[in-house]
């Protein structure tokens, strides 16, 4: 018998959709490239798009808080952020 998988937090309904969208995006941008082996321009635009539904309705963010972070860093849960070091004077 399997278990139920019970949800950790809960997520507006509205959400949900979202993420439901940027969902079916990546399976469609996932076998058009497994078919294909190739990549449409649109793909880049989803992929960004599904990126910033992931990181404002699953809490993800700079590792820094208050700052902005470069392209290739990876991000953090909201609340693992580091408060920034401010210099002494």
């Amino acid at each position: 018998m399997s278990k139920k998988y019970e949800p950790v937090f809960s997520i507006s309904l509205e959400d949900r959709a979202k993420l439901l969208r940027s969902h079916n995006h990546l399976r469609e941008m996932y076998i058009s490239l497994a078919e294909t082996h190739d990549c449409n321009i649109s793909h880049v635009a989803n992929l960004s798009m599904a990126l910033h539904v992931f990181e404002k309705n699953l809490g993800f963010a700079s590792p820094i808080k208050g700052e902005s972070c470069s392209y290739y860093t990876d991000l953090v849960l909201e609340e693992d952020q580091k408060h920034a070091i401010k210099p002494v004077e």
